[in-house]
């Protein structure tokens, strides 16, 4: 399993990630760094990154279904 933390207003829809999350998606690294400074524990900024509706369903759906 795991979390996503989002944040959703009227006109549109955030997922809250870590600053240094945001900035291995920005340089293009490998999805090995990624989400290893995802699983970090550490405390950091949290930045806003848009997300669709539909993102987030096609993220969150195969949780209902994990066994």
């Amino acid at each position: 399993m795991g979390s996503l933390t989002t944040l959703s207003v009227p006109e549109c829809l955030y997922e809250l990630i870590p600053k240094s999350v945001a900035r291995a998606l920005d340089v293009g690294a490998a999805p090995e760094v990624v989400a290893q400074k995802a699983a970090s524990d550490l405390p950091e900024e949290l930045v806003l990154e848009h997300m669709t509706s539909l993102e987030l369903w096609v993220r969150v759906s195969p949780w209902f279904f994990a066994a």
